[in-house]
């Protein structure tokens, strides 16, 4: 995210890259972990190709690759107007995969699923907030006199990317395989203020989004982690009454999920939902809003059936836990207290709000 110029932040791109791919494949023995890794590995390979075509080109056009003299050089000085646009798509498009967006979205659902669900975790919240982070950076430092070119495409993207997420999610029984199309979706959402990057909150939206959205997508992961140690399983049928049999992982698994959906009583997650549509509509990008506003009511589809789940009465016998060992009690312990601090960011979202930039 501090990257000043494209060698660092491609350099860092690929540090970030590289050890989570081997996070994935670290499951010995598991051939389904080591078929993650590859189609990962491949994902990443094909997109930094990419954006290192377009930084080529950029270098060509503009003499330097550094930030500040790209944005000088691209409005000062006359360059032929169709390379710039393709440099500057290129390079976008490339970086975009690191969010899990539209077209470089395939990796996430298997990779996800074949990791184990702690790393999924990470992937889907630490991974992703780098990510978006530099890719914002960039296009307010150095692509500034380029918005007429990015704009639209960011905006195309963030739209296909929730729409596609949230009609993957909604076809799934199993909620790691639910999360992993959602946290496909909920790019998009961080996204969309990209498009209206120079609007007021513009660049403020997308972080206070990330931040609760990083909480919530930790807990549902944590929670789900206990519960694969546990059970051995995270499809709905094993799901079912999961709040009734085991309140301290079912209660917070629903919260998160109220959150991820912005639905009430998580009243931050639905703050926050109007904190990323808010500079969209201020920028005059009516038809993105409207698409975020439909893509926030599909997700509560998926979510809300997933909490029904939770809290409806359970198969069979009544689960009875095991006492678990010293690493599970502690994972609890985590989930309980992120929780919690959803619960008071609920409460109080100032708290969170107007901490942030």
């Amino acid at each position: 995210v501090a990257a000043s110029d494209l060698v660092t932040l491609i350099v860092a791109f690929e540090l970030l890259s590289l050890p989570s791919i081997a996070l994935v494949g670290l499951r010995q023995g598991d051939r389904v972990a080591i078929r993650s890794a590859w189609t990962f590995f491949l994902a990443s390979v094909v997109s930094t190709a990419i954006t290192l075509m377009g930084v080529s080109l950029l270098y060509g056009v503009t003499g330097t690759l550094d930030y500040a003299g790209m944005r000088h050089a691209l409005r000062t000085t006359d360059m032929p107007g169709s390379v710039v646009a393709v440099a500057v798509v290129l390079t976008v498009v490339g970086l975009l995969f690191k969010l899990g967006a539209v077209p470089f979205h395939v990796w996430i659902p298997d990779t996800y699923t074949g990791s184990s669900v702690m790393v999924a975790g990470y992937l889907s919240a630490v991974s992703k907030a780098a990510a978006l982070g530099a890719v914002l950076i960039l296009l307010a430092t150095a692509l500034p006199p380029a918005y007429d070119t990015w704009q639209p495409l960011v905006a195309i993207v963030a739209a296909v990317t929730m729409t596609i997420g949230n009609l993957g999610a909604l076809r799934q029984r199993d909620a790691i395989g639910l999360l992993a199309w959602s946290s496909i979706a909920q790019a998009g959402f961080l996204l969309a203020p990209a498009a209206a990057l120079f609007a007021a909150d513009g660049l403020d939206a997308p972080v206070q989004y990330l931040a609760v959205y990083v909480l919530a997508n930790l807990v549902a992961f944590a929670a789900l982690a206990v519960i694969v140690r546990l059970r051995g399983s995270t499809t709905f049928e094993d799901l079912t009454g999961l709040a009734r049999t085991d309140p301290w992982m079912g209660i917070p698994l629903g919260f998160a999920l109220l959150t991820l959906a912005g639905f009430p009583p998580a009243v931050i997650g639905l703050v926050t939902k109007y904190v990323v549509l808010r500079p969209v509509i201020d920028g005059g990008h009516t038809w993105l809003a409207v698409v975020m506003a439909l893509n926030v009511m599909l997700g509560w589809a998926y979510y809300l059936q997933l909490i029904v789940v939770l809290v409806d009465r359970p198969n069979g016998e009544p689960y009875v836990s095991p006492s678990p060992p010293l690493s599970v009690r502690l994972a609890k312990a985590m989930v309980i207290v992120g929780a919690l601090a959803l619960i008071v960011l609920s409460a109080w979202p100032d708290l969170l709000l107007s901490n942030l930039p």
